[in-house]
């Protein structure tokens, strides 16, 4: 009985190995492009369409103007990261100044109710859609 197991598992590993090699095989076969292929997909020196607009390249390389606005593009994701990073340690602390300014003696760890907006005003949010 265990021969007929251990017969059964060798033929079930046999035919996932010659699936997955079957199907590596084929991914290779689409993947391989000729040059031409390549060089309408990528041009060498030409345009290249982006979801930022069109980029000039030159032997591949970007040209100075495109590496600008490359780097300018690159600078205002940092931007936009630094702030959405920022945006809830500064909302906490606004939270905490909001407390101090609206209960007097307020401490840290201390329990607070909101009852009014007046004592919820300048609490930073962010809204997601």
């Amino acid at each position: 009985m265990k021969a007929k197991h251990l017969i059964t598992f060798c033929l079930t590993v046999l035919m996932a190995i010659s699936l997955v090699t079957t199907a590596s095989a084929q991914a290779d076969k689409n993947i391989q492009q000729s040059e031409k292929e390549f060089e309408q997909l990528m041009p060498i020196t030409g345009t290249v369409e982006t979801f930022f607009g069109k980029f000039e390249i030159d032997h591949s390389f970007p040209t100075k103007a495109t590496s600008e606005r490359i780097y300018d593009l690159m600078d205002y994701s940092r931007v936009a990261q630094l702030y959405l990073w920022g945006l809830p340690i500064t909302s906490m602390t606004q939270v905490r100044e909001s407390f101090e300014a609206n209960y007097p003696g307020y401490e840290d760890n201390t329990l607070v109710s909101i009852h009014t907006f007046n004592e919820r005003r300048g609490i930073l949010t962010e809204y997601i859609k």
